[in-house]
């Protein structure tokens, strides 16, 4: 795991150094997931607000976006249920405002993992169903896949 952290860092200095925004976003982004599967959730939480205010300035959508879904599963493993609940509200307006599709159908699989968190079997069933259909519209068998495991 320390050699991802490295690599994540080295790419946040390189993209420094050539003042590149988009690029240190998704560097942070990188440093965040990694954190993540460190279980360091709060420094991963850190990483995608950086990764945020960045994306925000700059600005990059997509990054946004991605620094959302970010900071909701930082929340979701930290059981802030509310807070994740209200990232993951935000990118999936995003999302759908501008028809990302792919991003709506992780979004909805991660609000399903909330709610099935919290025990909310009915309500996680509706977002991981609607997941489902996105992941089939777009022939996205490993999304189909990955929501299928949350279903069974």
């Amino acid at each position: 795991m320390e050699n991802v952290f490295e690599n994540f860092q080295s790419s946040l200095r390189a993209a420094k150094e050539a003042e590149n925004p988009v690029e240190m976003a998704y560097a942070l982004c990188g440093l965040s997931y990694a954190a993540e599967q460190a279980f360091d959730f709060q420094k991963s939480r850190e990483y995608a607000e950086q990764a945020l205010t960045i994306f925000s300035k700059v600005p990059h959508l997509r990054g946004k976006i991605e620094s959302l879904l970010h900071m909701g599963m930082a929340d979701l493993k930290l059981a802030r249920f509310s807070v994740a609940t209200e990232m993951f509200m935000q990118a999936l307006q995003l999302a759908r405002k501008h028809g990302y599709l792919g991003k709506e159908m992780r979004i909805l699989r991660r609000l399903g993992v909330l709610e099935l968190e919290q025990d909310h079997y009915e309500k996680a069933l509706q977002y991981l169903e609607s997941s489902l259909s996105i992941a089939r519209s777009l022939n996205h068998l490993r999304g189909e896949s990955r929501v299928l495991r949350h279903i069974a």
